[in-house]
Parts: C-alpha cells; sequence; structure tokens
C-alpha cells in the first residue's frame, strides 16, 4: 500500500500519504451492532418500546400558550393502514436518517412552502433548508487478479465449496474468514502535489486556511483501502473461478462540494421519499476523485507489495491496469463508481445566523420548541472518514441535552 509515514493524530497537518488506526466493530469475533450495545443487554428498560411494521407519518404540531410551536404527539400508520397516535409527555426526538428524518418533517408541514403545496400537506413552519445540502461518499472499487495463491481470500468464499465450509467454521465458535473484517488496510493522501498540474485546481477559491473543497491541511482528500477477495457489492457477477485470485484497491473521495437534496414522492409515510444527491456535479469533484483513482492505480501497479504479482484488472475487460489519465479514470467512475453508504446533511445544524440550518446547537427544529433530530443529517459537512463513531457521538450528545435540558 501507499504511504510512507503514520498518522499522527495530534499533529496540525496530514503527511501528504499516510497510515492510521482503524477501530473496527467486531467484539468477541462478531460484528457488534448499535442495538447490541445498547439495548439487548438490558432488554427489561421500562423505558423503551420497541414497535415494528409501523411507519411514522407525521410529527403533530400545535401553536402553546405562548405561541410557540411544539410537538403534541406522533401520527402512525400500521402496515395495515390504521392510524396510531402517540403522545409527547416532554420531546420528540427524529433519529430516521439523512433520508427519513427530513421526509418525516416534510409531511409534518415542516419545510419548504412550495414543495410541501404540491402534496397537498398544509405548511406549518416555512423552513426551505430541509431535505437540502445533502452529501456522501463515493467509493471506487478497482479490481486486481493476482498470480500467486494465498494471499486473497477467494478460496474460502468463491471457490468450489468453500462458503459452505466457511459457513460452517463460523457457527462454532465463531471462527474463520466470516468472524473478521474484510478490508484490510487503510490509508489516507492528500493530493495537492499531484493536482498542481490542473488549472482547475490552481485557479479554484480558497479561503480561510482551507483549500477548495473545505478542506484543513489536516483533512485526508481520500482513503485507501483493500479487499482481501473479490467483492463486487451489487453485480454479483464476475466471481474468480477455482485457481483464480482478485482483490480491490477501494478510492472513497471525501469532502464532496457537489450537493443533493431529499423530497417527498407523495405525502404517503409507506412511499419512500426521492433521493437526488447529484453526485460530481461540481467539477472539482469529479477532478479529486479521478485524481484519487489514478494514484490508487499507481499503488498497486508500482508498489513494493504487489508491483510482481499482478496480471491485470479483474475482470480483465476493465482494463484500468492501464489508465494513465484522469480522464480515463473518469470514464470509469462514471460507469463503476458507487456509493459507500455515507449520506448526511439533509437537516444541518447551523447557528442562528445561518438560514440554510434546519437545527441549532441543541439539535432542536428551528421554530419548534421540543423536537429534535439526532442522526447523520443535522452534520453541516462530512466528515474526512467514515461517520459510525460520529453518529454514536451525535446520539450520546443528544442524550447529554435532554438531561440538561430536565434540570431547568
Amino acid at each position: 500500500m501507499g504511504g510512507d509515514q503514520s498518522l499522527d493524530h495530534k499533529s496540525k497537518a496530514l503527511p501528504d500519504n499516510a497510515f492510521a488506526l482503524i477501530l473496527r466493530s467486531i467484539h468477541r469475533l462478531r460484528h457488534n451492532e448499535v442495538y447490541q450495545h445498547y439495548f439487548a443487554r438490558d432488554k427489561t428498560q421500562p423505558n423503551i418500546e420497541i414497535r415494528t411494521r409501523e411507519y411514522v407519518d407525521r410529527i403533530i404540531l400545535e401553536l402553546d400558550s405562548n405561541g410557540t410551536l411544539r410537538a403534541a404527539g406522533v401520527q402512525m400508520q400500521t402496515a395495515s393502514g390504521h392510524a396510531i397516535t402517540a403522545k409527547a409527555r416532554e420531546e420528540v426526538i427524529i433519529t430516521a436518517g439523512t433520508y427519513g428524518s427530513p421526509a418525516i418533517l416534510l409531511r409534518s408541514g415542516v419545510g419548504p412552502k412550495e414543495e410541501l403545496r404540491q402534496h397537498g400537506i398544509k405548511t406549518i413552519l416555512n423552513l426551505p433548508s430541509v431535505g437540502k445540502n445533502l452529501m456522501d461518499h463515493l467509493v471506487m472499487l478497482s479490481f486486481y487478479e493476482v498470480s500467486k495463491p494465498g494471499v486473497t481470500n477467494d478460496h474460502l468464499i468463491w471457490h468450489k465449496g468453500a462458503r459452505e465450509r466457511t459457513a460452517q467454521e463460523y457457527q462454532k465458535p465463531h471462527t474463520g474468514f466470516f468472524s473478521q473484517f474484510s478490508f484490510g488496510v487503510f490509508a489516507y493522501a492528500r493530493l495537492d502535489e499531484r493536482l498542481k498540474d490542473s488549472e482547475l485546481w490552481r485557479n479554484a477559491y480558497r479561503a480561510n486556511g482551507r483549500d477548495p473543497m473545505g478542506t484543513l491541511p489536516s483533512q485526508p482528500h481520500v482513503e485507501f483501502w483493500n479487499t482481501e477477495c473479490y467483492s463486487p457489492k451489487y453485480m454479483y457477477r464476475d466471481f474468480p473461478p477455482d485457481g483464480r485470485f482478485a482483490f480491490a484497491l477501494a478510492t472513497e473521495f471525501f469532502a464532496p462540494r457537489s450537493r443533493g437534496e431529499v423530497t417527498l414522492e407523495s405525502a404517503d409515510p409507506t412511499k419512500n421519499p426521492i433521493v437526488q444527491h447529484n453526485y460530481l456535479s461540481d467539477p472539482l469533484d469529479m477532478l479529486l476523485f479521478s485524481e484519487g483513482c489514478r494514484f490508487a492505480n499507481e499503488i498497486v501497479l508500482e508498489g513494493l507489495g504487489t508491483k510482481d504479482i499482478i496480471i491485470g484488472s479483474w475482470p480483465a475487460e476493465h482494463g484500468h491496469h492501464s489508465y494513465k489519465t484522469r480522464e480515463e479514470w473518469q470514464q470509469a467512475i462514471r460507469q463503476r463508481a458507487d456509493t459507500c453508504y455515507h449520506p448526511a446533511g439533509s437537516c444541518k445544524m447551523g447557528r442562528k445566523n445561518d438560514h440554510a440550518a434546519v437545527v441549532d446547537a441543541e439539535l432542536l427544529v428551528r421554530g419548534i420548541s421540543n423536537v429534535r433530530v439526532a442522526d447523520a443529517s443535522i452534520m453541516p459537512t462530512l466528515i474526512s472518514g467514515h461517520p459510525q463513531m460520529a453518529v454514536f457521538a451525535i446520539g450520546e450528545k443528544v442524550s447529554d441535552l435532554i438531561r440538561e435540558s430536565r434540570k431547568t
């Protein structure tokens, strides 16, 4: 892998190429989910009731004696179409995620007035920023065939009979391939030096010590990580047969400038919202992403650990091992790039004078006294990394805010 030094988490600037420690949610050979950590250990908690097969329709909003909007309850709908109302004694906390949280607010009459009118929803609070500022991390998995057996784990999952043997091994005592984290080494890079030949990059606006992407010198532009076998995501084809082996070096693009939006398809809570990310609509996004992919290709083809065992691209017809230019990678990105499932920003947090903000520093929806949003949708910008721990921190923080508010 590329990189010539480890990442000093206390430093003010990131080395152009660096490795970092990676936290993994695996405990006692099992993937540790949020539910297991917070709820499964104590199923007798009297203040938690988990209900399934019900859709949150809207927040019931009313004016209090001071003329301030507040939530009186939540309107829900069962899978069979029956309406259920839950009354709110204190607050309503929306944690439906980057796509679901703005949709709930919109169905509640909180959002851009014209959008609500199109779906026959009465506007309770005209808040144009609901559903806007949508961001995500894109990732490009570039696969390579290797000549050396045992370098990848394809023989443990894709080769004849391997999946059945591996599944049996995991059943008891939770060992083997399925008990492991499926990715290998992680590395981070800034691309400033590699972009010096780009007029677009040189002429782009900079301010407050930040580069054109809005990142500080201590923040990476891209992340690289390798898979330990062929892992095609949605394609489900081109699996390496017996005696063939492949892995990917993934390029994940941080700090996108492009913004999308979440809107409603209808006022029906059983209908998914319309998600439009506008990926790579900003030319600088494509510039950095393609340069990151080009760098990753050089790492594989020229790196000491891989250069002597690479046969070529997998599948061979992709041909990316021969790419030399950003333009070649841009075409491949348009065909094969995918989401890394890190959407954020659609209920942005901001200061009082930030008209693009949906929630304030207390995570309260602007203009409503007792409704908070607590998930990745409140992030003003995406972090330069995977957001799992940041989302955990948001949940921990909102619990502190709720406790503090009840003391006053």
